[in-house]
């Protein structure tokens, strides 16, 4: 069978990174031409490649090649044009802008530990590896960890994992039984959700770990005298409503360390507008304000 022709779509820096990328992944093969929408480039070559106008692809036989789009901003344009050429994406052309490498690829322990976690949390992977990277650079700090909000136990065993290195305490706050019964205000979750979970069942679920310390009931009451004397180092607040989370803040802030850290999960959510309400009203005040990440959550470092 014989081989599509390969082109690529954007002569400019991207283009030419992707040149040479192709070109490392398969030297015999090579490139056919570039395509571009810019007429100054038209008749040109980059790197020996030649330059025509997007109407050049109508001159070729349907199918008979692929079409690899590497620019930036401007790519659904692109996608529209060659759409109206009569061409199928992921058939005919692809999107070969070049991303990063995903945290997975680059963190062998990252990866191992979200295997063995898939089913008993919530969280995507993105919101995953800030959570494992976050917590990983504070935990050399003085002072315990902590979550507030453990649901079935996936994103305590990441964190059990990390601290248990270090031979810190990691405290686990939550009820066991579901959202708590709250006043109808900005909250959208109601008293009974997640409740699919169980002390036992995450006892279990984090059996291998000494490190770990649980206190059941509605926070703060669950509070004990020796997690009321303590600094932490590292806090992962993932309570969903208001009431839970403006606790977290009163609570814990205080007591962290210099350096220290805390993560507030679906801070950006519209699922849990309560969050996001409780952090920035309590670090209105504060010289510190959270830190809005791509991920919708949030995070606030004692500088």
């Amino acid at each position: 069978m014989k081989r599509q022709l390969r082109i690529i779509f954007g002569a400019g820096n991207k283009g030419r990174i992707l040149l040479r990328t192709l070109g490392k992944a398969d030297a015999v093969e090579g490139v056919h031409c570039f395509i571009d929408s810019d007429p100054a480039r038209w008749g040109s070559t980059v790197e020996g490649v030649p330059v025509r106008q997007p109407g050049y692809l109508l001159t070729l036989p349907l199918h008979s090649f692929k079409v690899f789009v590497a620019v930036g901003p401007g790519y659904p344009e692109v996608c529209d044009l060659l759409t109206g050429y009569g061409l199928t994406g992921d058939v005919d052309f692809v999107d070969a802008r070049i991303n990063p490498i995903s945290h997975v690829e680059i963190d062998d322990e990252f990866r191992r530990i979200r295997d063995l976690i898939r089913g008993y949390t919530l969280l995507s992977d993105d919101r995953l590896q800030h959570l494992h990277q976050f917590a990983r650079a504070a935990a050399h700090l003085p002072g315990e960890a902590a979550e507030v909000g453990v649901y079935r136990g996936g994103t305590a065993y990441l964190l059990a994992s990390i601290f248990s290195v270090q031979n810190k305490v990691l405290r686990l706050f939550d009820t066991f039984s579901g959202v708590p019964a709250i006043p109808a205000s900005i909250d959208i979750h109601r008293e009974g959700d997640f409740s699919d979970a169980s002390i036992a069942e995450v006892t279990k679920y984090l059996d291998g770990f000494a490190n770990i310390v649980f206190h059941v009931g509605i926070f703060p009451d669950s509070v004990t005298a020796d997690a009321d004397s303590n600094t932490y180092c590292f806090v992962h607040v993932d309570a969903d409503i208001y009431r839970s989370v403006i606790d977290s803040c009163i609570f814990f802030y205080p007591r962290l360390t210099p350096g220290g850290m805390m993560l507030f999960d679906d801070y950006g959510f519209p699922s849990c507008p309560g969050v996001r309400k409780a952090v920035d009203e309590y670090f209105a005040n504060k010289l510190q304000k959270p830190i809005y990440l791509p991920t919708g959550q949030a995070l606030i470092i004692n500088s």
